[in-house]
Order: structure tokens, then C-alpha cells, then sequence
């Protein structure tokens, strides 16, 4: 092939082919038309394209803060060659990003960018700049109640709403803590404008604000819950009226459960009869089985008892808050210690002390009213001989209350009632018959030697007057 090439007539052939390329260019004006140009070299067209709705993705630290003021979307325009465009706006692996990643609490001004981008291609983007305000999360759990609308139509139609339930009786609540702390309200809102029968649906859980205003600036889990909403129809003829709810208890409660108080929520319910019917009636009742009580209940639902001809109760069934006393411990001092079962012929005396401390556990209720004569302590000494013994403290059992002694040990002296005692009440009985013996003795000597003066005084009275 090398050999060839250096021929003559290879240089022939080329020079030929050289030749007829000048002459074509020559006589067709080839550099003088465009489109023949662009024919042989075409060239890439440059076009922008305008993407609404694309999602913000903000960089923050979640478990803290509470971001505001940043756009759920954006408008974005990009340009750039139709080829590299047309793969990019396919692909979809742009993000538009507003960057808060160590940022803390205040207000700041971002400007938002699209990442994951070939660097070849420019944007824009609408709005380019947001003014976002960073505040500490917080939690809060609140009370679903449930907001019945439409109740004077419903009551117009002859019908009443005579119970209520929901399936969620709380949820949490997820904001800053300004907006938490201006919650005054979780409500589930159901209408039962136009209704004629019980029912059960799905409703939103809607925060409120003192004013009434609902809140939108909170997160709520969960944030529907199913209300169910029974109706009952009464008629046209009838009236209503508002009656308290009396709590009757029944049965006895469990040992150990002391109850100080039930309350009914409501307290206040209505009641729908004829005019002679509720006139006679003051209030209505909720039973309340004491038996079923336990340590760890203190909320029972409970239906009310529907009076004689009165046709529907609203509500039907009320909440009864049951508190329970709590135990508390208190000490007891110089509490008198009694023996029992001493032995005839023994006599008992306590060594250290005759009474003693102990601690008694019950209700406020029963300790207000215990004192340290309510309580008898005793010391157990049968079959005990004479001698020092040490005799475990014992205690009588008091009703609704635990009296602790403490293991105590009270040391007492056993000593016996011996024949000594007996003699030395004899020899003082002899002492005083020996005593009064003497006295007489005496008394008879005086007596003689009176005598005998008065004789002698005889004798010389005598002699005197002979």
C-alpha cells in the first residue's frame, strides 16, 4: 500500500479529486449560503422552560425548631440547550432548596437554589428570596371535645341529639410555643342540621384560640377522628328542661378502696317529656356500681336512668370521676402497752417503758379521727415464769387502717408473789398487840402506885389527929 502511495499515479488521482472540490465551491458559492452551511454542520438552539409547583425542600434541624415563612412551592424557569434541558426536566433530580442547617432561633432572609443541576444550564426562580422565622418546637397533648352545630334545626324537626362519643379523646399537638401556648381548644365539629337518624362519620380536628379562631399554624396527631352522634325523635308537642345529675352508688366497694368524692361531667343534662311529666322531676340518676371500682379507676362511663314518660335524655350517658383517697403514714407515741395472761402467783413490771411508738397507715379520713387511745397494744405472757423476758410487741387490729409495731421487743421484770410478804404483815400485827400490852402494864402500875399514895396520905392523916 506504501509503494502505491508513492506512484505517480496516486498523486494523479489525488490531485484530480482536489481539483473538482475547488471547482464545486468555486461555482455553487458555497461560502456564501447559510443554509447549505447549516445543512452539512447543523447547530444546537437554546430555549428556556418554565417548571410551576416545584416543591421546597428546606435543611433544618426538625427535632428542634419550627420553621414558618418558607413557600411549599416554587415556579422555576431554566435555559439552556434543548437537548441538555429536555434530559434534565425528564430526569426530574433537581431540588429546590432553602438551606437552615445552623441556623437557630430569629428571622432570616434566604434565597432559595436548585441543586443537582448540569452547571451548564441557568434558572430562575419565583419567588428567588423568602423572609423565614425560626422558633423552638414544642408538644402539647389537649382534650378532643366534640362541637355539635345545627341543633336548634334538628330540635325544630321534632329530633334531639341524646348522646355523643369519639374515637379520640386526645391528641398531640405540634407547634411553636407562642401557638401552643394560644390553644384554647381541640374540637371535633359535626352538624346535624337535616338529620333524622344516628350516625357515624369522619371529622377534622380543629385547633381554636380563645377567641374562637381557628388555628392553622399547628400540626395535630391524629387529626381526624370518628364521632358518632345518636338522635332520637320526641315529637313537636314536647318541652325541655335542665336537671342535674344525682350519683347513686351501689354495692360495696372493694377492701382497701376509699372513695371521697364523684363528680358527673356533665352535671347538668336535659331532659324532653309533656309539661305535667317534667314538672315532677328535679334530677336523674347515674348508678354507680361501687364493686367494680379498683385502685386504678378513676372515670367510668355511665348510662343515666330514664324517668317514668320521659321520652329522650341529652346526654344519655355522662362521665363519673371517682377520687380515690390516697394512704398516708403517721406515727403514734406514748401509746399504753397492756399485758395479758399473767399468771396468778406473777406480778409483772416493765423495764424500759410502758408504752410505745408505732406507725398507722390509712386514709386522711380514718387518721383524723384515730388517737392513741383508739389503739390497744399488748404483750402476750402466758406460759412466762418469773425472771427478766423480752415479749414481742403485739397490736389489735384496726378497721381500714395498717398499724406497724416495728418488731418492737418490750422487756418486762416477772417476779413472783412469795410468802415473805404475808409474814411481814403478821409480825406487824404482834408488834402492835405486844405495843398495846405494855400500855396496859403500865396503866395498872400507875393505878397501884396511886393507891398506894393515897394510902400513905390515909396513914398520916390519921396520926395527925390522934
Amino acid at each position: 500500500m506504501n509503494k502505491f502511495m508513492e506512484t505517480r499515479l496516486f498523486l494523479k488521482i489525488v490531485s484530480l479529486v482536489l481539483a473538482a472540490s475547488l471547482y464545486v465551491i468555486v461555482a455553487t458559492d458555497f461560502f456564501d449560503s447559510p443554509r447549505t452551511i447549516a445543512t452539512i454542520i447543523p447547530t444546537e438552539t437554546i430555549r428556556e422552560e418554565t417548571v410551576t409547583d416545584v416543591p421546597v425542600v428546606v435543611n433544618y434541624d426538625s427535632e428542634r425548631y419550627i420553621i414558618s415563612g418558607i413557600p411549599e412551592t416554587v415556579d422555576v424557569t431554566f435555559k439552556g440547550t434543548s437537548s441538555l434541558l429536555q434530559v434534565t426536566l425528564n430526569r426530574g433530580a433537581y431540588e429546590v432548596i432553602a438551606n437552615l442547617e445552623d441556623v437557630s432561633e430569629g428571622e432570616y432572609h434566604v434565597t432559595l437554589e436548585v441543586i443537582n443541576l448540569d452547571a451548564s444550564i441557568e434558572y430562575t426562580i419565583d419567588p428567588k428570596e423568602v423572609t423565614v422565622t425560626v422558633a423552638e418546637r414544642d408538644t402539647a397533648e389537649f382534650p378532643v371535645s366534640i362541637d355539635i352545630q345545627g341543633i336548634d334545626d334538628l330540635r325544630g324537626a321534632g329530633y334531639v341529639v341524646t348522646d355523643t362519643s369519639l374515637d379520640t379523646t386526645t391528641a398531640e399537638v405540634v407547634g411553636t410555643r407562642a401557638s401552643i401556648a394560644q390553644i384554647s381548644s381541640l374540637q371535633a365539629v359535626v352538624n346535624v342540621a337535616g338529620r333524622q337518624e344516628s350516625f357515624t362519620e369522619i371529622v377534622d380536628i380543629i385547633a381554636y384560640d380563645s377567641n374562637g379562631e381557628r388555628m392553622g399554624s399547628v400540626s395535630i396527631t391524629p387529626n381526624t377522628t370518628e364521632a358518632t352522634v345518636t338522635i332520637v325523635e320526641v315529637g313537636q308537642s314536647v318541652i325541655s328542661k335542665e336537671v342535674p345529675v344525682t350519683i347513686e352508688a351501689t354495692g360495696t366497694a372493694p377492701s382497701g378502696i376509699f372513695i371521697s368524692s364523684m363528680e358527673a361531667y356533665p352535671d347538668i343534662v336535659t331532659i324532653f317529656g309533656e309539661q305535667n311529666t317534667l314538672d315532677n322531676i328535679t334530677s336523674v340518676t347515674a348508678s354507680v356500681p361501687l364493686e367494680t371500682i379498683t385502685e386504678n379507676t378513676e372515670e367510668e362511663k355511665v348510662s343515666l336512668t330514664l324517668p317514668t314518660n320521659v321520652r329522650a335524655i341529652s346526654p344519655s350517658i355522662v362521665s363519673v370521676k371517682i377520687n380515690l383517697e390516697e394512704e398516708e403514714t403517721r406515727t403514734f407515741s406514748d401509746v399504753p402497752i397492756d399485758s395479758r395472761n399473767l399468771s396468778d402467783d406473777l406480778d409483772v413490771s416493765f423495764v424500759d417503758s410502758s408504752t410505745a411508738t408505732v406507725t398507722v397507715t390509712a386514709v386522711p379520713s380514718i387518721l383524723d379521727t384515730l388517737t392513741s387511745s383508739d389503739i390497744a397494744l399488748f404483750i402476750d405472757l402466758h406460759g412466762l415464769g418469773a425472771g427478766t423476758q423480752s415479749v414481742s410487741l403485739q397490736v389489735v387490729e384496726v378497721a381500714n387502717a395498717r398499724i406497724d409495731t416495728g418488731d418492737q421487743q418490750v422487756k418486762v421484770e416477772l417476779t413472783e408473789k412469795n410468802v415473805e410478804d404475808a409474814a411481814t404483815d403478821d409480825g406487824t400485827e404482834e408488834d402492835e398487840v405486844t405495843d398495846g400490852g405494855d400500855s396496859e402494864d403500865e396503866t395498872a402500875e400507875s393505878e397501884t402506885l396511886e393507891d398506894e399514895t393515897s394510902g400513905n396520905n390515909v396513914t398520916n392523916d390519921t396520926e395527925e389527929n390522934n
